[in-house]
């Protein structure tokens, strides 16, 4: 059973599907939630699992998973293909309280209208009857959003070419603009950067790492290499776990509160904290909390001693009972062999019950203790997409009393509406962000969808969210940019169209140098101190140099433009200066008049002329008047 209630931007969507006995419990998972095993638990209510969602615009699809291994429909028969949902937007909407809506910036605000489909043109009309046209519009099949920007605000309203809808009139909500800092973020796999001490037992350095490989990378290691950090003009350093496991990635953990004896001790963490604090960076650690490891105590008791109350910190499937009518696919026989939910199906990552409170008690404690040792800025949490969400409410609820300063980013792969409502995580991994990007290098993209895809994300998350978003072109679980797009110049240009969007961009260990690597374990080799492209690690440190120079590059306004040359043109404004990226990813020559720039990249000055080559980018900056 499916029903929706309009809310004006946002639907209300009640979903249920009939309880069974057997059932332990029921995940909602969708595109909405990133499919997300446990995210959204379902409540047993009358006989039925139900869960509510106001959800924004837009085509959904989705199922319920019982037991977390059994997909099914509203009659629970098992699919293979999700349900589909369609929300669609009735007349014209805004709300100037709604930063999703309405953004403050230096010296300008940008105003978003959400209309019906059947709405082809909008126009705003401000209080001195001047009437402004979109500066970019984005047309869905559920909805269309255009998008305005004024230099004064006082009152205004939108209506609809034929004046036939109208909304308003409004009055522009005060309050200074959310701006940021340079917010440079580094990433390091721990045992992967750097090696202090003796090579002990451990793969060669530069060889090629296998799923168990470990390479005797260590903080202290990290320690070391502070100046070169630094040197990158970083201004966080972001560690992937570095707590006590049987693995080399550490996320199945076997003691949240001691660094791994191969990375070093909890001294070494201590002194790393110290020595970032002195240099004037912070720090960002991974929080794992949808699972641990099998070798975690409270798991070997529910194992090994049958310990009921241990039980409890897990989700068991009593009676190994999956309650699924038709075939069961290979994936379902192996669970019900498990007889516990867990990451992924990995049988050595058990999923945590959320919804116990001494294991609601234990994420609090770990996130208070590294809070105290060392000088975090935020915390990521990985696959927070099958963390229950009011679990972790309740637990952010609790921690920000103590430590409103230190933020958090849910590790996502899709839309973080749903992640940054309501006192859950403050920002998100923005792999949207990353995939327009990189299509747009490869040539997939134009500047139509790239801005359509802009104003999507900028209607989607609030102001305080986009101005935190971890920004990346590649991490830890993706294929090197450098691989992935071919070669070393494609990727400084990826990088370079990264730096210039609000929030943080993030650079992976390697990438400044150019190193390769395909999908997990490959993207995730040793760093090639011996070998390092010094060239391309100066354009690095120039793009974070013009960063922190020039306030534009943190906090504007962006939109994609295509000209009849074949240049490309990332501008990006606010009320004080604009800056102008242009760049080009065609083969041969492009010829243009002289630009002068604040930053140049392979780009050929002759005469009174500049010539762009493949990848070749420059940037402008110019005062506003």
């Amino acid at each position: 059973m499916i029903s929706e209630v309009d809310l004006g931007y946002l639907h209300r969507v009640s979903f249920s599907v009939k309880f069974l006995p057997g059932d332990n419990n029921c995940y909602l998972s969708g595109t909405f939630n990133c499919f997300g095993d446990g995210s959204i638990q379902m409540e047993l209510r009358d006989g039925n699992w139900v869960a509510t969602l106001d959800l924004l615009p837009g085509k959904y699809r989705y199922y319920f998973e019982i037991n977390q291994y059994c997909k099914v429909d509203h009659n629970r028969e098992i699919i293979r293909k999700p349900m589909e949902l369609m929300l669609k937007q009735t007349g014209i909407y805004h709300d100037p309280g709604d930063s999703r809506l309405s953004t403050s910036l230096p010296g300008i605000k940008v105003l978003r209208c959400i209309t019906e489909p059947a709405i082809c043109d909008l126009k705003l009309v401000t209080g001195s009857n001047s009437t402004i046209r979109p500066e970019v519009t984005a047309r869905m099949e559920t909805h269309n959003v255009f998008e305005f920007i004024i230099q004064e605000c006082n009152s205004y309203y939108f209506t609809s070419e034929d004046s036939r809808l109208k909304a308003g009139p409004f009055h522009c909500e005060s309050g200074e603009p959310e701006t940021s800092g340079s917010n440079i973020i580094y990433q390091v796999f721990p045992d992967r950067f750097s090696r202090s001490g003796p090579a002990g037992n451990f793969a060669p350095w530069d060889s090629i790492p296998d799923s168990r490989s470990l390479f005797g990378g260590n903080i202290r290691g990290i320690i070391e290499k502070l100046p070169y950090i630094k040197g990158l003009g970083v201004d966080h350093l972001y560690l992937n776990p570095f707590f006590t496991s049987q693995s080399n990635h550490r996320y199945d953990v076997d003691d949240y509160f001691q660094v791994d004896p191969v990375l070093g001790t909890n001294t070494d963490l201590i002194d790393l904290g110290k020595e970032l604090s002195k240099k004037g960076m912070h720090f960002i650690i991974d929080m794992v909390f949808n699972h641990t490891s099998v070798f975690f105590p409270v798991f070997r008791r529910s194992i090994d001693d049958g310990d009921k109350t241990a039980r409890e910190w897990y989700c068991f499937i009593d009676g190994q009972s999956l309650n699924c009518s038709g075939n069961a696919s290979k994936s379902l026989t192996d669970a019900r062999a498990l007889s516990y939910q867990c990451f992924k199906e990995f049988p050595r990552m058990p999923k945590l019950n959320h919804g116990n409170e001494e294991v609601r008690k234990l994420m609090l404690r770990v996130m208070e203790y590294y809070s105290e040792i060392l000088p975090l800025s935020y915390m990521r949490y990985d696959v927070a997409d099958s963390i229950d969400l009011g679990a972790m409410r309740s637990v952010l609820g609790h921690f920000r009393k103590e430590y409103p300063k230190i933020g958090h980013i849910a590790e996502i792969w899709c839309d973080p509406d749903i992640f940054t409502r309501d006192g859950l995580y403050d920002s998100a991994i923005n792999f949207p962000l990353r995939q327009i990007i990189i299509d747009l290098v490869r040539g997939k993209i134009g500047s139509r969808k790239f801005n359509y895809e802009l104003v999507k994300m900028r209607s989607h998350a609030p102001q305080s969210a986009l101005k935190k978003m971890m920004n990346i072109v590649g991490n830890h679980d993706t294929e090197r940019v450098s691989t992935l797009l071919g070669n070393k110049e494609a990727a400084l240009l990826s990088y370079a169209l990264l730096f210039m969007f609000d929030g943080m961009p993030t650079i992976y260990y390697g990438d400044e140098t150019g190193l390769v690597g395909g999908r997990d374990p490959d993207c995730r080799r040793t760093m090639p101190w011996d070998n390092l492209d010094l060239d391309l690690i100066e354009e690095f440190r120039k793009l974070a140099d013009i960063r922190k120079k020039y306030d534009v590059m943190r906090n504007g306004y962006v939109k994609l433009a295509r000209r009849k040359s074949g240049i490309f043109e990332l501008t990006k404004v606010n009320g004080k200066e604009s800056m102008t990226m242009r760049f080009s990813i065609s083969e041969g020559e492009i010829h243009l008049n002289r630009i002068k720039h604040v930053l140049a990249h392979n780009v050929l000055e002759i005469g009174n002329s500049v010539i762009f080559s493949k990848y070749s980018f420059s940037i402008e900056v110019k005062a506003c008047t």
